[in-house]
């Protein structure tokens, strides 16, 4: 899905151009609208990758606690990396 506010620069100058400016109520309302969609899904996206790598770090320290695989730790946090 494709929002008007489409990256983090765009979204700070939105944000003072109507806290800051001069700019009718309806202006006003339709960016904060577009503010709270394009936050909401930049939050879920990182609230998503720190799940990501809570789980790998979690499944990596789990590895190592056993003897015989402790070099999975790295390859686990090596994981994250790709995650990119």
């Amino acid at each position: 899905m494709t929002l008007p506010i489409a990256d983090g620069a765009m979204a700070g100058q939105e944000f003072s151009r109507v806290t800051f400016g001069d700019v009718s109520e309806t202006e006003r309302a339709r960016v904060r609208t577009q503010l709270l969609r394009y936050c909401g899904q930049d939050t879920g996206g990182m609230i998503d990758i720190c799940k990501q790598v809570w789980m790998t770090v979690a499944r990596a320290r789990d590895a190592a606690s056993r003897p015989a695989t402790g070099t999975a730790f790295v390859v686990s946090l090596l994981a994250v990396v790709r995650l990119r």
